[in-house]
């Protein structure tokens, strides 16, 4: 039966239990959940306490953008910043194991960063290298895309590197994720025209965080998972972290009914429309 009255805190609900107490099981999962939202929380308060200000994922600016939010229920898609990782390192690797799992993935690239793994290897090796996945433009420099004076021709720079390297990958629209989330409001509106729409994301993995372990990590994507339900997921293809949380997270999800979006369909808008 469901309680006629508001559930105050978990000393309520636990007497709304057989026994009037919670088994040690959920005594645990009780303590667990509730320093995780804690924190969580804080992070969310801090976000929108910057936001606009300093402009972050926590909100959109223009209804163009992409947050996840407007996926349809237990649809999520799987995406990666900083790349690309020198021939052989972390992106190469990580690639891998999305095919093994076969689970396409975004990867917003760094302009600099590319163009240095062009330096290495001849643009038809890159491009082979994401077959199946999506390549996407994480502007030129790591820098913020709100302050930097000249962040179009950093857009611009990227979204030619990126159709060059990957004529067939990119003929669709083009995704943008503006490092930090960081962007002018009137950034979406400029970008249109130019076949560029800015993703950001609603489900931090926080894979950068030193104090988190690749399960961890994978732990804290899953609750967010459950708890938003739909979503874009960030993940960084320079941290090795990623390569063991993905397998965990993916494992996890198949009992859960979480339907992965093929990335190519992102920038279409089927999925945004059919939530809609």
């Amino acid at each position: 039966m469901c309680p006629t009255v508001p559930i105050a805190d978990w000393t309520q609900l636990a007497r709304l239990l057989p026994g009037s107490t919670l088994s040690p099981e959920l005594s645990d999962w009780r303590d667990s959940a509730l320093r995780f939202y804690a924190d969580y929380i804080y992070e969310q308060l801090r976000l929108a306490a910057l936001h606009p200000r300093i402009s972050s994922e926590i909100a959109g600016l223009d209804p163009q953008e992409i947050l996840g939010y407007e996926f349809p229920d237990r649809h999520f898609l799987l995406t990666f910043d900083d790349g690309p990782t020198q021939a052989g390192g972390n992106t190469d690797k990580l690639v891998h194991i999305l095919r093994s799992e076969r689970v396409s993935a975004s990867f917003f690239m760094l302009g600099e960063r590319l163009q240095q793994r062009l330096e290495q290897q001849p643009a038809a090796v890159v491009s082979q290298l994401y077959a199946g996945m999506c390549p996407a433009s994480h502007a030129f420099v790591h820098k913020s895309h709100a302050k930097l004076a000249d962040w179009q021709d950093s857009v611009a720079r990227t979204r030619e590197l990126l159709v060059q390297t990957f004529p067939e990958q990119t003929s669709d629209a083009l995704a943008f994720r503006p490092p930090y989330g960081q962007r002018l409001p009137e950034a979406a509106a400029l970008l249109a025209p130019q076949g560029q729409r800015i993703v950001l994301w609603n489900i931090d993995s926080q894979d950068w965080h030193k104090k988190i372990d690749a399960g961890q990590t994978a732990d804290r994507v899953m609750t967010l998972m459950l708890l938003w339900r739909r979503g874009i997921i960030l993940f960084h293809d320079v941290m090795p972290k990623a390569q063991s949380a993905i397998p965990q997270l993916v494992g996890m999800s198949r009992s859960a009914g979480v339907t992965w979006m093929d990335c190519h369909q992102l920038t279409k808008g089927s999925m945004i429309a059919a939530a809609r």
